[in-house]
């Protein structure tokens, strides 16, 4: 039986952090100049999750970006297992990690959040209800439909969310703006 795994916090040097071979994660140029910024206002707030042999399992986008900006003799913190994951342990917490499981409350964020960017987000505000009574003032029919916006970084990124998501059986619609 498998030790019950317990995490500390140890240092290492940005360098010596091995990118997980099998990461899914992607990061187009502009997400990755936004991590750049965000980096520089904030500094490594939620630090990365590592293997015993510096494998990130975790935080791996924010581990380049301090490559990419010179800081990788830099000694960081990170979250270290007592024991060795084994590859399906690795690639079971790579996806927990980087799938959010909750919701966002939008009418908590469009009244509390109200003086922030909420596009350089990803959280622009909805007004369907608005158009869909327009038309009804309007003598046009409308049939209220229910759906969500995923505002994509470029056209790569609008193909591969809208793939992931017509193969999970969601109906979906391309739209470019």
């Amino acid at each position: 039986m498998m030790k019950k795994l317990k995490w500390k916090t140890e240092q290492r040097k940005v360098i010596d952090l091995v990118p997980f071979e099998f990461n899914p994660r992607t990061i187009t140029d502009s997400k990755r100049e936004q991590l750049v910024q965000y980096l520089h206002k904030f500094n490594l707030v939620e630090i990365p999750a590592i293997n015993t042999d510096n494998t990130i399992i975790s935080g791996d986008k924010r581990v380049r970006v301090l490559r990419l900006v010179g800081r990788g003799e830099e000694l960081i913190d990170v979250r270290v297992p007592n024991r060795a994951l084994t590859l399906n342990e690795v690639k079971e917490y790579n996806l927990i990690s980087n799938t959010h499981s909750g919701e966002w409350d939008m009418e908590m964020i469009e009244l509390e959040f109200k003086d922030l960017n909420l596009e350089e987000f990803g959280l622009a505000p909805l007004v369907v209800n608005e158009i869909v009574g327009n038309f009804e003032d309007e003598g046009i029919p409308a049939k209220s439909q229910y759906g969500v916006i995923v505002m994509c970084a470029d056209d790569q990124d609008q193909e591969k969310v809208f793939n992931e998501l017509t193969e999970r059986g969601y109906k979906c619609k391309i739209v470019v703006t």
